[in-house]
């Protein structure tokens, strides 16, 4: 009896002990995204060919949203630089009322060929950036590069994707 009502004083502080502290592992955007760029890769390349067309549960990064979460899996797209890594989704984006928004997901490996990020086109109101990091922070650069992490493409358009198929 002493033991149980110990332990159900004990356990819920030493979960609340450890949320905080795996809380505390993403104090900064640097240290979010030098813990969570490795995690979104690995969970991103074991999406298997049988996964195509359904909606992927993501990830929970360090600062508890989950980016990935809903999103419909088309594809992982093959370029000619196998250091390129660039997988396809669709998803609703309510606020603008558009329905199969296409998105990419961008990374360059070491050694690998950078990759153009499409402009934003001119006739969109919403979601207004080129791409953006996990954080959702605005990505400022106009190419995905070995040292830039994994990146949010907002508008993968038709003449992007063939381009990149063809190099």
């Amino acid at each position: 009896m002493f033991y149980s009502r110990l332990s159900s004083i004990f356990i819920p502080i030493i979960v609340f002990f450890c949320s905080s502290i795996a809380n505390t592992q993403c104090r900064d955007l640097h240290e979010m995204l030098e813990r969570d760029n490795p995690r979104v890769i690995n969970y991103l390349n074991s999406l298997s060919k049988s996964a195509e067309g359904t909606k992927i549960k993501g990830i929970e990064l360090c600062d508890g949203s989950n980016p990935l979460k809903g999103l419909e899996y088309i594809e992982k797209m093959k370029t000619s630089d196998p250091k390129q890594h660039i997988f396809l989704f669709t998803k609703d984006n309510e606020p603008c009322n558009i329905k199969n928004y296409m998105i990419a997901i961008a990374w360059v490996d070491q050694g690998g060929s950078p990759i153009s990020i499409p402009p934003s086109p001119t006739n969109i109101l919403c979601e207004g950036e080129a791409a953006h990091v996990l954080s959702y922070d605005v990505f400022t650069s106009e190419t995905v590069g070995p040292n830039s992490g994994v990146v949010i493409i907002s508008y993968p358009n038709e003449k992007w994707l063939r381009n990149l198929k063809r190099n």
